[in-house]
C-alpha cells in the first residue's frame, strides 16, 4: 500500500465506486463517503456513512473524522473526488419547492466546497493535493426541468475555480483542481432520470433517448482522465476535461 490517500464521495455505486476500486487496485488508501454502505473491501478501504445534505453532520462529524486521517501521519499525496450528487426535484421552476432546491445545493455545491476548504486547512502546504469535481454538461447548458441540478453543478464549477484562484494567490503550487465532465454514464441517476413521468419532468425524453440509442457508457470506461490527473505532478491550478469516447487518460 502506497502512502497516498483519496477521499471519494458517493462510493456506493456508479463513478464513485468505479474510482474507488481503481484507486485501490493501484494501492491508494481510499476513504469512501456515502449515505449507503459500499460493497468495497480490503485493508486499504474505509467507509464513512454520511449524508452530505446534512450540514450539521458534515461540520460536526464528517470533517472532524477526515481531520483525524492527518493526525500523526504525513501523506505523500492527497486526493479529494467530489462525486456524490442529487438530481433534485426534476420539475419546472414554476412548480418547484425552494426547500428541495436548497437541499440539492447543499449536497451538490455546499458540501463539496466545504470539503475543499477543509482539506486546504488540513493538508500540509508541501503535500500534493489533487481535487476532482465531477461536473456535467448541465453546469453550462440549461435543460428544462433540471434547475436544481443545473444550478448546483454550475455552482460547483465556480467553486473549483475560486479555490484554484485562492491557491495561486497564496503561492500554493502543490494544489490543483480538475472539473471533469464524464458525459452520459450508465448510473442509477441516469436510470432515475429516464424513469420519471413525462407529465412531471419535461425533459424525460432526452434521457430515454440516451438509453435507447446506446449513448450510455460504463463508469469504468470514463475514469481514466481522473486517475491520470491524480497521479500527475505538472498540472495547472484549474483545468477542465470533457470525456470523449475512446479517451483513456
Amino acid at each position: 500500500m502506497t502512502n497516498q490517500i483519496a477521499i471519494v464521495t458517493g462510493t456506493s455505486s456508479g463513478i464513485g465506486e468505479a474510482l474507488a476500486e481503481k484507486l485501490l487496485s493501484e494501492n491508494w488508501n481510499v476513504v469512501g463517503v456515502a449515505r449507503s454502505p459500499a460493497a468495497l473491501a480490503g485493508s486499504g478501504y474505509r467507509h464513512i456513512q454520511s449524508d452530505l445534505g446534512d450540514l450539521n453532520s458534515l461540520v460536526e462529524t464528517l470533517i472532524p473524522r477526515l481531520k483525524e486521517l492527518f493526525q500523526g501521519r504525513k501523506w505523500d499525496r492527497v486526493a479529494l473526488i467530489n462525486n456524490a450528487a442529487s438530481t433534485g426535484q426534476l420539475r419546472d421552476m414554476e412548480e418547484s419547492d425552494p426547500r428541495v432546491l436548497a437541499a440539492t445545493l447543499t449536497t451538490n455545491t455546499v458540501a463539496p466546497a466545504a470539503l475543499m476548504g477543509s482539506l486546504a486547512r488540513i493538508c500540509p502546504a508541501d503535500t500534493p493535493l489533487r481535487i476532482v469535481n465531477i461536473s456535467s454538461g448541465l453546469a453550462h447548458f440549461a435543460l428544462p426541468g433540471c434547475q436544481d441540478y443545473c444550478i448546483s453543478k454550475a455552482g460547483l464549477h465556480m467553486a473549483g475555480q475560486v479555490f484554484a484562484a485562492e491557491q495561486r494567490n497564496s503561492g500554493m503550487t502543490q494544489r490543483a483542481v480538475l472539473s471533469f465532465s464524464p458525459g452520459t454514464v450508465a448510473t442509477k441517476m441516469q436510470q432515475k432520470l429516464r424513469n420519471e413521468s413525462g407529465d412531471d419532468f419535461s425533459s424525460v425524453a432526452v434521457f430515454e433517448d440516451f438509453h435507447s440509442t446506446g449513448q450510455l457508457v460504463s463508469p469504468e470506461d470514463v475514469i481514466g482522465p481522473v486517475v491520470s490527473f491524480l497521479d500527475a505532478d505538472d498540472v495547472p491550478a484549474f483545468s477542465e476535461v470533457q470525456f470523449q469516447a475512446g479517451q483513456t487518460g
